[in-house]
């Protein structure tokens, strides 16, 4: 009778630190789905805003209001109001002052043109008030067009969409079994599940612990 008790605990034992950790499991699955999910909208809203303002640089714009005495500040808000809805351009006058010797007074010694691609204009303007020592160059980032030294940006990164369907799923149910027989899931009323290894274990050490089951050696 003790031996049978203490098989009866084993199996409760085993039971509950298995629920609890299943739950640890599902309760860690919904966390990862729920900033899955985040990460998915941010990656989408991030490539969306980098896709219109792409498409906005395809814009043919009139930039003859461009002159070789205007000034670089100047000359970005010209390119800013080229299209509509207006671009969001920062410049890094500081990277400019310290790595190109450009301030936002220095002129661009470009003429304008009109029936222009506003990405050439934009070229074309970074290119003309750029040194031999330091190149000016831009990136979009998060919908924003960032200016400063080609050395100072960040390298160009391409955003790419994953499928993730399977780590956004409802978390698996799971389920407990013991095998047949006075501990196994005739006793606890349990079906088979994805730890039937728990359950063979004890039913293993049960055969051979209680005489006259079919786990007892033969001589």
């Amino acid at each position: 009778m003790s031996m049978k008790k203490s098989v009866i605990l084993t199996a409760i034992t085993l039971i509950i630190f298995s629920c609890s950790w299943c739950m640890s499991e599902a309760k860690n699955q919904k966390s990862f789905a729920a900033a899955a999910q985040r990460g998915q909208r941010h990656i989408i809203s991030s490539t969306q805003n980098y896709i219109n303002v792409s498409r906005q640089l395809t814009k043919i714009v009139d930039l003859s209001a461009l002159k070789l005495h205007t000034t670089f500040d100047q000359a970005i808000e010209i390119l800013r109001h080229s299209a509509k809805p207006s671009l969001n351009i920062i410049v890094l006058w500081r990277d400019l002052r310290e790595n190109a010797l450009i301030e936002q007074d220095t002129p661009i010694f470009m003429q304008g043109v009109s029936g222009i691609q506003l990405s050439k204009g934009l070229e074309l303007l970074l290119r003309a008030v750029s040194s031999r020592s330091s190149e000016l160059g831009y990136v979009i980032d998060g919908g924003v067009i960032v200016i400063a030294t080609k050395d100072s940006l960040p390298v160009r990164m391409v955003a790419r969409i994953y499928d993730i369907r399977d780590l956004t799923a409802p978390p698996a149910n799971y389920r407990f079994a013991l095998p047949a027989g006075p501990f196994g899931a005739g006793a606890f009323g349990l079906s088979q599940s994805p730890i039937g290894a728990f359950g063979r274990a004890l039913g293993t050490y049960r055969s051979a612990a209680v005489p006259g089951r079919s786990g007892r050696r033969s001589n």
